[in-house]
């Protein structure tokens, strides 16, 4: 009884002081308003409204202090890839001396103990060469026993080798050769190239592989031309050209399925030649304010002609550049493929961006005068 007492006399309360308002407004009394603000109160919104249009300026300009340190940040990378560059292509040319210096001094070892050893094999009865190129008199010893070489037809029995480069020494077993008689080294399709003779009787000639430039490796043939112009028979003989290490390169703009760049994130990509006689290969990656992992495919579809390989791959991509690391995972060394894939990642943020590069260069081994496209 009492609570419905209570709320009995607080709605009566209320209906009272609707009834006063009401009379008040009726008599023409004004009614109550709310107070108005108190002084300054305008000053103080003046004052928020100009906070705010400061704090957009201070945002305004630090987004563009932060582009100028994104542009610094690429200035920056541009020089040290310059930098990385020129340093790379250093090293690329100390590796041509060193492995062209390697395959001489290899060459040169093989080829004097090639020739020792046929020297000890030739037998005692030798026809001197004279340099004038006059023939000169068989030793009265082949002469008394009825082996004029005029009367036999040369002929070619065995070659101490049957595959050699320019400059590797053969000897040459037989019958009906001469002083005079000359070696022919079928090199090519209807292209036979003389050796040079350093021993010669009627059954021995010691000949050196002549230095021919400018063809791939030919199964062909040697033989031997009195100088009666009576020929022998020709023996199966492989020439294989003398090989030089040089850099591939490679026409710029590159063409679009020369590379497959590949990352997980929003990166941007690009691949270009240096100006380094177009043989160093600049691939870049960058991307802004996340990280990213790379797996990239170069050259997939390019192959080497005419008998180069790939002798090595000289890379960087250990820059000094915290933002980006690459790694060389496998290339065509040994073969005639082009294809690299190298895997690059992100280690750590740089200033607001992620960005890094790397360079690559494929040294090649093939015949000395013959072009690789």
């Amino acid at each position: 009884m009492k609570k419905i007492f209570k709320v009995t006399l607080i709605v009566c309360s209320v209906a009272l002081a609707v009834v006063l308002q009401s009379g008040i407004a009726l008599a023409g009394f004004p009614r109550v308003s709310p107070p108005p603000p108190p002084p300054g109160a305008g000053a103080v919104v003046n004052a928020v409204q100009d906070a705010a249009g400061q704090a957009g300026a201070a945002v305004s300009n630090l987004t563009a202090d932060q582009q100028r340190k994104i542009d610094d940040a690429k200035h920056e990378l541009e020089a040290k890839a310059r930098a990385a560059a020129a340093a790379l292509q250093n090293a690329v040319n100390q590796r041509i001396t060193q492995l062209n210096s390697y395959y001489n001094d290899q060459r040169r070892s093989r080829q004097d103990g090639q020739k020792r050893m046929l020297e000890r094999s030739l037998s005692s009865k030798k026809i001197p060469q004279q340099n004038s190129g006059k023939k000169t008199m068989m030793q009265k010893s082949d002469v008394a026993s009825g082996n004029a070489n005029t009367q036999l037809a040369p002929r070619i029995d065995t070659v101490s080798s049957t595959a050699g480069e320019p400059g590797d020494s053969l000897l040459i077993s037989g019958a009906g050769f001469s002083s005079a008689t000359e070696v022919f080294f079928l090199v090519a399709p209807n292209r036979s190239e003389k050796g040079i003779v350093s021993f010669a009787n009627n059954t021995q000639l010691m000949v050196q592989v002549p230095a021919v430039t400018g063809v791939p490796a030919y199964n062909g043939l040697v033989y031997v031309r009195r100088e009666d112009s009576q020929m022998s028979p020709g023996a199966m003989f492989r020439f294989t050209p003398r090989t030089i290490i040089q850099k591939c390169e490679f026409e710029y703009p590159l063409n679009a399925s020369d590379s497959f760049l590949h990352t997980d994130g929003s990166a941007s990509n690009e691949m270009s030649v240096e100006s380094f006689d177009h043989s160093l290969v600049f691939v870049r990656h960058e991307n802004f304010l996340a990280g990213f992992r790379s797996n990239d495919t170069l050259f997939p579809n390019r192959r080497l002609k005419n008998g180069w390989i790939v002798e090595d791959v000289i890379f960087d991509g250990d820059n000094d550049f915290l933002a980006y690391k690459a790694q060389l995972q496998s290339s065509g060394k040994g073969g005639d493929s082009l294809r690299l894939q190298v895997h690059g990642w992100t280690i750590a943020p740089y200033i607001v961006m992620y960005s890094g590069y790397y360079h690559v260069s494929t040294l090649i081994r093939g015949p000395e005068g013959l072009s690789y496209k």
